[in-house]
Order: C-alpha cells, then structure tokens, then sequence
C-alpha cells in the first residue's frame, strides 16, 4: 500500500459536509463537498483557529479518525479522482447523517443552514494575518498580481481571460497545496466585485504529485464543461451567506466561493458563479 501522508482537518463543531464552505477552506479541500484530498499539505493560517488538525501516515489514525467521522480504510490507495457512494465513502456516523442533511436541504431549497449557525467572512479571513507565519518564506506571503506569485508555483494558474474577473483588480493572490523543491501545487485568489460580492477562487494540481481526490457522488449536483461538480449555499443564523462551486478535472482540483452582496438571490447567485466557473480557462 501507498504510504501517502495526510493532513486531515476536522471542525470541531462542524460537520464535514459543512466542511464544503468550512473543512473545504482549508487551502484544497481536505473535504469539500463531500471530498477527500490526500495530498494537501497546507492549511490557510487565517482560519485555522475554527480546526484541530490531525497528521497520519495512511494506515495512522485508526479509531481516531472513525471516532471523529472519518473511516480512513476507505480512503482509496490509488492515485487519481474516484467518485463514490456517501455509504462507501470515507465519512461514516454524525459527519455522514450531517451530509445527508445538507444534501437533502440544497435539493429542496436551494441552500441549508452552516452546523454552526455561522459562516466565515472572506473579505475578514483575506484582511486577517498571522503574524507567526507571514514572516516566513512558505507561509502567510500575500501576493498582489499573478506575476509575482507565478514563480512560486510549479504549474500555470488557469486563465481569467473573457471572464468578468478579468477586469477586476486581484485583492490577493496566496500559494497553497503541497510544496516541493520551493513550488507550490496551487494557488488561491481573490477579488471584490462590485455589484456581486466577494469573489474567491481555489486551484490545486494533483495528477503531478500523485494525488487522490475522493468525491461524494450524491454531491454531485452540477457540471462545469463537462466535469461533476457541486454547487450549493451554505448560509447561516443571521442570514450570512457562502455560495460555492467545486469541480476536478484529470489534473487540477477548483472550488470558487461568492460571499454575495444581494444574500436573498439564492438562485441567482448560484447561476453567476456556475456561470463564472464554466467561463474560466477561455
């Protein structure tokens, strides 16, 4: 068997499911939507105070991990994007009935309600530093043009070129993913549009680094360009909102996030962003 590393995030309070606009923050995607991304390395440092992180080898967490909703002899030891069942998938017991749930919300409504009853600030998690590690050379660097960041990762970023992001300026462009030789895998970027919101899209290549990404198949409610994907709204007590998309294709991991300015256009919100999502790479 493979002796692949992992770095799985769990929420304290939240389930994995929720994970989609929670766990899926942390830079890649240990869950987003229902996914599992055995090669992320890295967390985003500005959320990390809402997760325990817990680092394994593939045969390490045991009881651990089923104890907290991951059953880890699930995990599929070979590389490559695998699309399962939720009852064959690596999540088992609270954090599976929660997926259920919210699976079952987003069909009939069109959105359901955060674990926690909050959902995170984009616009706060991009203003908030750490300080610890924004001093060091691999974490916490913030970047404000995709040239400056581009010799710090060790594929292309897909292209904006047609999109309406494309005439926007970036806020802040920061690595993620894995690490080797000084490159990174990918790469997170955002930007304030007005009239829509904020807008921030994630991307992680890992065919390269021998990654394996696990997809929930009844998260699989849209497509972009011919690729599953998941698009859903979390929101939250107060009313907050988070309208994601999440897609793989046979090299690259995406997630784009809306924290929208018009929180009642539940429906039309997700249609920009889907839109948006199929726009990207033109």
């Amino acid at each position: 068997m493979r002796a692949a590393k992992y770095v799985f995030a769990l929420a304290t309070a939240t389930a994995c499911a929720d994970a989609s606009a929670g766990v899926a923050w942390l830079s890649r995607a240990n869950c987003v939507a229902g996914v599992v991304n055995e090669s992320v390395t890295y967390d985003r440092p500005e959320l990390s105070t809402h997760y325990m992180y817990t680092e394994s080898d593939h045969v390490g967490l045991g009881s651990y991990g089923r104890a907290r909703g991951l059953d880890l002899a699930r995990l599929p030891s070979s590389p490559g994007l695998h699309i399962v069942a939720l009852g064959d998938s690596p999540f088992v017991g609270p954090i599976a009935q929660r997926m259920r749930q919210e699976i079952a919300e987003q069909a009939s409504v069109g959105s359901y309600i955060s674990d926690s009853g909050e959902v995170p600030d984009l616009r706060q998690a991009t203003r908030t530093a750490q300080p610890a590690l924004a001093s060091t050379s691999l974490f916490g660097k913030r970047y404000h043009s995709l040239a400056d960041i581009r010799p710090h990762l060790r594929y292309t970023p897909i292209s904006l070129s047609g999109t309406l992001l494309e005439s926007h300026p970036m806020v802040e462009a920061t690595t993620a993913g894995g690490v080797s030789d000084g490159r990174w895998s990918g790469v997170t970027r955002s930007w304030d549009v007005a009239g829509l919101g904020f807008v921030r899209l994630d991307e992680s290549e890992y065919r390269e680094t021998g990654g394996s990404i696990t997809l929930v198949k009844e998260w699989l409610n849209s497509e972009v360009n011919g690729h599953p994907a998941t698009l859903k709204t979390m929101r939250s007590d107060d009313g907050a909102t988070l309208v994601s998309i999440s897609w793989v294709t046979e090299s690259t991991d995406f997630r784009l996030d809306l924290q929208p300015v018009h929180v009642d256009a539940v429906e039309a919100n997700q249609q920009t962003l889907l839109k948006l999502a199929r726009s990207l790479g033109g």
